[in-house]
């Protein structure tokens, strides 16, 4: 298989496809090389036509190569389209001055020096250009400096051995004539720029040069510096002429560079070796990389040294060993310099951690010991806290690691705003920071340190132009009065945490005795509940919802239980958090919206049509990927229309991503689904909001209900009256008394429930009280 054969795409193209189009371009460019070279063994005789021709064979060449790199800068990104941009500048720029060359040569004008020479001498200039685009720019400065000397070095020992062979011939050739040496001594010169840099970068990113277009383009670069010393060498001679056997040289590079351009973009920057290869090469890399310096220091030397034996001394030759030494030398104490700036960055890693900063676990348990062993001798407290955001993993799930990093970043320099610069502010987690406030003289100073922390994390946070709410649970533990041991400190903080979240999170705790206990018992009901769903302990209860006139129930709630075999009946507000936390809230939710709309299938089938149900959805649940597949799904199975179905959210699981939110309501409000915001006044409490998003009811939190006094009302009266004016109709939840009852009434609830009406019943009383229509409990 030929090599035009191995790189082309398999599927039948079309000339006029782009990928058609590319083909015939390669196709074209190596007819031409072929071409070219049979046209120069055949020894043309002199003539126009062999100027013309010779010509056209350089031009062509270049031109169709130049447009290859178009393509290929057009298919890439970023760097690699820079790159391939700067490759096709330099092929197009030798194109024109070729075209220039032709015209002049065809007059029989001077060629050497001319225009002709600005095309010729742009190439490489600008081939080392897309060449350091190829690889990605070493980071630091000092690397990169180093890379400079490494060039450096080479050039100046590889230039001093060219100026020796070729420098010294041309310079006899055009003695007198100033401007035409520089020209002459610029093209084996930039020609070998390219080389070297492409060289060391080869040395310095082994893996980017293993890619089959940079071994193309690695053997283009060597035929075509061929080609210029040369045609230099020639030139000197006064022996070149168009259609010289060099000239393929030229062509030849041409071609190479047209079929790197294509195989970049048909082999996805596939690999010419294995890995173990691959891991061979960089080592030898690596090897030659450090004995740069000794290599170019040997090379220069020995040149100076042995003309200098044979009494025919070179001062150029000097002058480069010269060179090299003060940049073998430069090079050496910057490479130590970087190496000792790695070993301080090696030595903060160690203590620091790499995301934000602050100093990290293993840094805490270095310090902390001896923090509170002074603190202690000299009768003093310190204060551990324990801060760990809520919810932060659901902000991971919505908006990406990116945002979530850029959270932690922000809220760990928030926090260290709170603090002294003495203080210790450590990550020991995920989202999990610790403070280490001491010595202090008193524990006034804890309470303003952790109200000011919780004031500052709960500020919002901007993400992606969009507002995020992120509270946080603190635990604090003081030595001495809850231990004099460092690391129990941290243990009680912990749990104090863990307490915190469990009263709601937003909050804080100082760690009691008593938490020992709870803690025990909060780790036995997470073992409890990972197997509580297979277990069938879970069973769900019915609170009816009536309108206030007094009518029969026209919808239930579903309210979760769960009926524990060792632990009793255990409250949602107990297992709904550690479900969260643990993963399993989504397989419970799920189970709990089937079981709902089984239980209301069956009271439908039952003659009782018009009912309908409202289950409660988890933030996490309502964020999960396939939700409103799976809510759709689970219509389908029971047979029911969306409209029979009321899910309800709370307003932080809304507001925490405004526009995930009105996308998942707007798939199932298109199935009839409603959505109801619970516990509306506890949260965000923003009826802005509700503007935006598909609401159909909103349920004021039974707080309000249970405050009826003549602040309470006027607060109960807005809300009802602003939510009206949105067209939502209002459920107050929490009822308890016929006074609230008619005080509701009065202000224009639409419906309420609590147990006043009934409590939370089975399924069974549930049915049971369908088809009873109550009194008036007013009247």
């Amino acid at each position: 298989m030929s090599i035009l054969e191995r790189f082309a795409p398999r599927r039948l193209l079309t000339p006029t496809s782009p990928e058609g189009v590319q083909r015939v371009l390669l196709i074209l460019l190596f007819g031409l090389v072929v071409a070219h070279a049979v046209w120069l063994v055949s020894a043309p005789s002199e003539g126009t036509s062999r100027k013309l021709i010779g010509n056209l064979f350089f031009l062509m060449p270049y031109l169709v190569a130049g447009i290859l790199t178009v393509q290929a800068a057009q298919a890439h990104r970023h760097h690699l389209r820079r790159a391939w941009a700067y490759l096709a500048a330099g092929l197009l720029t030798w194109a024109a001055g070729q075209a220039v060359f032709t015209v002049l040569d065809l007059r029989g004008a001077p060629t050497f020096p001319s225009l002709a020479d600005v095309g010729f001498l742009s190439l490489p200039l600008l081939f080392v250009v897309g060449i350091l685009h190829f690889f990605r720019a070493p980071p630091g400065r000092l690397q990169r400096l180093t890379f400079v000397l490494d060039v450096g070095m080479l050039f100046v020992t590889f230039g001093s051995v060219l100026w020796l062979e070729y420098v010294t011939t041309i310079w006899q050739r055009y003695a007198g004539q100033p401007f035409a040496l520089l020209v002459a001594i610029s093209y084996p010169f930039t020609d070998l720029l390219m080389i070297v840099v492409a060289f060391v970068l080869a040395l310095w990113s082994p893996r980017e040069s293993a890619r089959a277009y940079q071994g193309l383009l690695g053997l283009g670069l060597l035929l075509f510096l061929t080609g210029s010393v040369g045609y230099g060498y020639l030139v000197s001679q006064d022996r070149y002429s168009v259609g010289d056997l060099i000239d393929v040289t030229w062509s030849g590079a041409a071609l190479l560079f047209g079929l790197a351009a294509h195989v970049a973009q048909h082999t996805r920057g596939s690999l010419l070796i294995t890995a173990r290869a691959q891991a061979a090469i960089s080592g030898v890399a690596t090897v030659l990389l450090h004995m740069l310096p000794y290599g170019a220091l040997v090379v220069s030397a020995s040149l100076a040294l042995s003309h200098h034996q044979h009494d025919t001394p070179a001062p150029h030759l000097d002058i480069g060993a010269g060179i090299v030494a003060v940049l073998a030398l430069f090079r050496f104490l910057v490479s130590e310099l970087h190496g000792e700036r790695l070993r301080q960055q090696l030595r903060q890693q160690v203590r620091r951690d790499d995301l934000t900063g602050v100093l990290n676990r293993r840094e805490l348990h270095a310090q902390i010991p001896q923090l509170v062993q002074d603190a202690l001798a000299r009768q003093q407290t310190v204060a551990v806290l324990f801060v760990d955001l809520d919810r932060f993993k659901l902000v991971n799930d919505t908006f990406g690691h990116e945002v979530g990093d850029a959270l932690l970043l922000e809220a760990s320099a928030r926090i260290a705003g709170c603090i002294r610069p003495s203080d210790l502010l450590v990550r020991v987690g995920g989202d999990e920071f610790v403070v280490v406030l001491g010595p202090l003289q008193d524990t006034a100073a804890v309470e303003v340190v952790v109200q000011r922390i919780l004031s500052r994390l709960t500020q919002p946070y901007t993400a992606r132009e969009q507002q995020l709410m992120v509270t946080a649970s603190i635990g604090i533990a003081l030595v001495p009065a809850d231990t004099r041991d460092a690391l129990q400190a941290l243990r009680f903080a912990d749990l104090a945490m863990y307490q915190a979240k469990q009263q709601g999170r937003s909050t804080h705790r100082y760690y009691h005795a008593a938490i020992e206990t709870e803690s025990s018992e909060r780790f036995d009901l997470e073992a409890q509940l990972q197997g509580a769903l297979a277990r069938q302990e879970f069973v769900l209860q019915y609170q009816p919802v009536v309108r206030t006139a007094g009518e029969a129930p026209s919808s239930f709630e579903a309210l979760i239980r769960w009926q524990s075999h060792k632990q009793g009946v255990v409250s949602p507000a107990q297992f709904i958090p550690i479900a969260e936390e643990r993963g399993l809230i989504v397989e419970i939710g799920q189970w709990v919206l089937n079981e709902a709309l089984r239980q209301l299938r069956c009271w439908r089938s039952g003659g009782q049509a018009h009912l309908t149900v409202a289950v409660n959805i988890s933030a996490v649940q309502f964020r999960h990927d396939h939700f409103a597949e799976m809510v759709q799904q689970t219509l389908a199975r029971h047979e029911l229309p969306g409209e029979a179905l009321t899910l309800e959210l709370t307003e932080s699981s809304l507001m925490s991503d405004l526009e995930a939110s009105r996308r998942v309501m707007a798939q199932l409000r298109a199935l009839g689904v409603r959505f109801a915001m619970d516990d509306f006044g506890t949260g965000y409490s923003s009826l802005s909001y509700l503007r935006h998003l598909p609401v159909d009811v909103l349920k004021i939190d039974r707080s309000f209900v249970w405050s009826l006094d003549e602040v309470g009302v006027a607060v109960v009266r807005s809300i009802i009256a602003l939510a009206h004016e949105l067209q939502l109709k209002v459920v107050a939840e929490g009822v308890e008394t016929r006074e609230q009852l008619q005080t509701l009434r009065t202000l224009g609830s639409d419906e309420v429930q609590g147990y006043l009406i009934a409590r939370p019943l089975s399924a069974e009383d549930a049915g049971a009280l369908i088809n009873v229509r109550p009194a008036d409990p007013v009247s």
